[in-house]
């Protein structure tokens, strides 16, 4: 039932196992099926992306790859949104920053995986960057 608009997100994330993906990672400002903001860990691709679905179209805003991920190791994802700011880290190593001007609604955050990936997650924290007492 949590909806926020400004956040501070952090998960850890392994890979167990998955035939073509592995990829898991966090969710906010989910308004619909079709339009939400994701940033994904893919440990088969060796990358972290950062995706806007919007009325059920999606498009890549964020990028870093050549990443030496593995299978069967706990990785640690954070989102940071403010405004129309957006930072990704991983490990606490920022990946990338990026703007991003379509969601200025609150809405409700998650986790996600892709497909056939089969993830494990720990420790999801979310803190309401909206609410100063948080």
């Amino acid at each position: 039932d949590l909806k926020v608009q400004d956040v501070d997100m952090t998960v850890r994330i392994k890979a167990v196992r998955g035939e073509r993906e592995q990829s898991g990672g966090l969710v906010w400002r989910y308004k619909n099926p079709g339009s939400y903001l994701v940033a994904r860990l893919d440990v088969a691709d060796g990358n972290v992306r950062l995706f806007r679905f919007w009325n059920g179209n999606r498009v890549q805003i964020g990028l870093k790859g050549e990443l030496p991920l593995k299978t069967g190791e706990w990785y640690t994802l954070r989102v940071e949104h403010q405004g129309k700011h957006i930072k990704v880290y991983l490990n606490g190593d920022i990946m990338f920053m990026v703007h991003d001007k379509h969601f200025h609604h609150p809405g409700q955050v998650g986790l996600w995986t892709k497909s056939h990936s089969v993830m494990y997650f720990d420790d999801l924290s979310v803190k309401n960057l909206d609410d100063p007492n948080e």
